[in-house]
């Protein structure tokens, strides 16, 4: 157990314990290690948590649980960085690049601006097919991301750990099975893609035209985030955690109502404002519209007015009431 005392003499205070791997963990997230074990200063106060604590002394004590304990040092890193001031480039690209931050509320721009911070900083960036990764593409896609989540309490899309980014559309092979046990190998060209736990992986002109071109009700990065909001109960259904009984009743009549709606409307070929690639599941139809209350809010609200309230209480925003670049 981390004991929190200070002694006389300044030492350092060490527990008896710790997890066996705890100190490559807390390696892992920038603290400093040594045979002793782990070197903490906690608010001036210096502490070492040495290898060999048994795992039931987390479940005794202040530490009940070890995701409480490696909580804690995750949001004394998280508040030491928003402490940070917000680099000048940074705020640059959201002004120039971010169509939706310059209609945002200021209270809710700074929000985003803390999102972006931790997105930044937490997840794993890579470039793929030779595109050199900038803090523009970092910065403009995490505010995208954070757009969705302005609303909720202390969430930072935490199991994505990965975020690919490619230059343009990219090729997947898939294969198809057929008749008789053959399979037939096929490629097609995708914008982006969500996986469970991660990656997420995206096309980088079709981001920047998104954040350069809001108003059209489609934007990738909404897209597929909002599948990693939908996959956080485990399943990808187009039903994401709600928060009541009352929201979950209310979300499986409406969803399922208007889901119909765009089939029918599909097959029929009549032109709709929500992409008709939302007429293809549940899942899909989930991201579709999130793509549509976030980019053309006011234009959902006029035609799916209890969808676009439905959506309004689940991500605790109310876009109508603020975007003003719609087409």
């Amino acid at each position: 157990m981390l004991q929190a005392t200070e002694n006389e003499t300044n030492e350092p205070h060490t527990s008896q314990a710790a997890y066996p791997n705890a100190h490559r963990l807390l390696r892992a997230l920038g603290y400093q290690t040594s045979q002793r074990g782990v070197q903490l200063d906690v608010d001036g106060v210096q502490y070492i948590l040495t290898p060999g604590i048994h795992q039931k002394d987390f479940w005794h004590g202040t530490h009940r649980n070890p995701r409480m304990f490696f909580s804690w040092f995750k949001n004394r890193r998280r508040r030491k960085l928003l402490a940070e001031p917000f680099p000048e480039t940074w705020q640059s690209t959201l002004e120039h690049q971010v169509g939706h931050y310059a209609v945002l509320p200021e209270s809710d721009q700074a929000r985003l601006r803390d999102i972006v911070r931790i997105l930044v900083a937490e997840k794993e960036w890579e470039g793929c097919r030779g595109l050199e990764l900038t803090d523009e593409i970092r910065v403009t896609i995490a505010a995208m991301a954070a757009v969705l989540v302005i609303g909720f309490d202390d969430f930072y899309f935490e199991q994505v750990q990965t975020i690919l980014v490619y230059p343009n559309e990219y090729v997947v092979k898939e294969e198809r099975a057929l008749a008789g046990g053959a399979t037939l190998e096929e490629e097609s060209d995708r914008l982006g893609e969500a996986h469970y736990r991660g990656p997420v992986i995206l096309s980088w002109a079709e981001i920047r035209h998104n954040a350069l071109e809001p108003g059209h009700g489609q934007n990738l990065v909404f897209h597929e985030f909002a599948h990693q909001l939908d996959m956080l109960n485990g399943a990808i259904d187009g039903t994401p955690v709600l928060p009541d009984v009352d929201l979950a009743q209310r979300w499986a009549r409406i969803m399922d109502r208007e889901y119909r709606r765009l089939r029918q409307a599909e097959r029929h070929g009549r032109e709709t404002l929500l992409d008709p690639y939302g007429a293809s599941e549940p899942a899909e139809f989930f991201a579709v519209a999130t793509e549509c209350f976030f980019d053309a809010p006011r234009a959902m609200h006029a035609e799916y007015p209890e969808l676009y309230d439905l959506f309004r209480d689940y991500y605790k925003q109310d876009p109508a009431g603020w975007l003003a670049f719609e087409r």
